[in-house]
């Protein structure tokens, strides 16, 4: 995304669909027995890249005080060369 010296900001989140479930399910049902006794910690999740991964894609644009969060992703820009 983007941000200027302002802190006016354009941000694109792509969130795998796992973890949007994995959320859901435990706050629907809170955690298993399993689960409980672990402490989770916060790892950097990578695509795998031999599996079709779906995405939840957000754009978060505004600034610090008033912000807006819409689905959505980046458009690429076309390149003209002539």
């Amino acid at each position: 995304g983007k941000q200027d010296m302002d802190l006016n900001m354009e941000y694109y989140v792509k969130i795998p669909w796992s973890i949007i479930k994995q959320g859901a399910q435990y706050s629907l049902f809170g955690k298993n027995k399993e689960q409980s006794g672990k402490q989770d910690k916060d790892a950097i999740i990578r695509a795998d890249s031999t599996k079709k991964t779906r995405y939840l894609n957000l754009k978060i644009k505004g600034d610090i005080d008033n912000y807006k969060i819409t689905l959505g992703k980046e458009r690429k820009k076309s390149i003209d060369i002539e």
